[in-house]
């Protein structure tokens, strides 16, 4: 009777365990090949010991060997395309696999990221890798073969790095990067830090100290006003992502900040001949009234990117002349801050609209 195998986290494994689970079947014996295995359990010790060995360091050391020559980066190419056309190169599934024709990237410090793509690219070709340092004509720098705890501790590593780097990218791939998404995004950053930790605790060491001076410069937003109205300006952001996950003190605060802001914006902006008012006391008034009439009406979707947006519909929302208006007696309203601020809040708009191009529509009749 077969029973249960120990191996170790290598895709080569993986393929035995389908092949041989396929030879068993035409047999007509049942055997499966995940239930059957039993993973390699890492030791601390082990791990450790790799770890004082810097595979980083090691990696250097293998893109400089592979990279020190034409004739050698001529090689690697070939035995990459061969083991294509051959079928060695299998996925995480055991599954065959074909490997991108991509060289080796060395590590700038003058780049972003330099590390992380530099091991994305090695662990990307390190059946290739680990194929090429085997061959007799290699035999001279066969010793550069990295072993398979030290490609595992580059994948926690790559991990580690990946989560910045995807932080990174989803700010500089707007076309408009605005101040607004960096809350949001940093906050993300640090909870999937945290997550990994938790998740994969011999990762916990590589990101205790990023983690640490990350939440030092949160701290520091914190602090600063700039990064919460200038999510409310944004109309994709606004107050939703403060909502889902800011505590409930945090909210109350933060409304309280706006209000605030938004107040003084006002008084600044319409009545700087006047004393300044209270907050209480404070209302929007449209051009050349202050008495009260029907409540306004709902807010109305905006379209992004159109300049024949709804002026009617600006107008009764932010308190703005429209052209058609300029002139001749308007409707007369009054609105709190509050009330303004709620209709901005609760306004439809449609996703990926351009912060900037909404607000100088918003303003164009101001």
């Amino acid at each position: 009777q077969i029973g249960h195998f120990t191996l170790d986290n290598a895709a080569n494994n993986n393929v035995a365990m389908r092949k041989l689970s396929e030879l068993l079947g035409a047999r007509g014996i049942q055997f499966d090949a995940d239930d059957c295995r039993i993973m390699y359990a890492i030791d601390k010790d082990t791990y450790i010991e790799s770890l004082e060995r810097d595979p980083i360091a090691l990696s250097h050391d293998v893109v400089r060997a592979v990279r020190i020559s034409s004739l050698r980066r001529e090689s690697f190419c070939a035995t990459v395309e061969n083991g294509n056309k051959m079928k060695l190169w299998t996925d995480e599934d055991g599954e065959e696999t074909e490997l991108p024709m991509l060289e080796l990237l060395r590590d700038v410090k003058s780049r972003w990221a330099s590390i992380y793509f530099m091991i994305n690219r090695l662990r990307v070709l390190q059946q290739a890798l680990d194929y090429f340092f085997k061959l007799p004509a290699q035999r001279d720098i066969a010793d550069y073969k990295l072993e398979e705890l030290e490609w595992l501790i580059l994948q926690d590593i790559e991990l580690v790095l990946e989560i910045p780097h995807l932080a990174q990218q989803g700010m500089s791939a707007e076309s408009t990067p605005t101040l607004g998404a960096v809350v949001p995004t940093f906050e993300e950053f640090i909870t999937r830090w945290q997550c990994l930790s938790e998740l994969v605790p011999r990762c916990a060491p590589f990101v205790r100290p990023g983690l640490e001076c990350a939440q030092k410069y949160y701290h520091h937003l914190d602090k600063t006003r700039a990064y919460l109205i200038a999510m409310l300006v944004n109309p994709n952001i606004r107050l939703s992502h403060v909502s889902s996950h800011w505590s409930l003190d945090q909210r109350t605060n933060a409304q309280s900040v706006i209000l605030e802001m938004v107040c003084l914006h006002e008084s600044m902006g319409q009545h700087a001949h006047e004393a300044p008012l209270q907050m209480k006391e404070y209302r929007v008034r449209v051009v050349g009234t202050n008495s009260a009439v029907d409540a306004p009406e709902a807010p109305r979707a905006v379209e992004p990117c159109k300049k024949a947006c709804n002026q009617r519909s600006l107008a009764a929302r932010y308190g703005i002349t429209t052209s058609e208006s300029r002139g001749r007696p308007i409707a007369k309203t009054v609105r709190t801050i509050q009330e303004e601020l709620d209709g901005y809040l609760a306004a439809e708009v449609q996703e990926g609209t351009d912060p900037i191009h909404f607000w100088q529509v918003s303003t164009l009749y101001i």
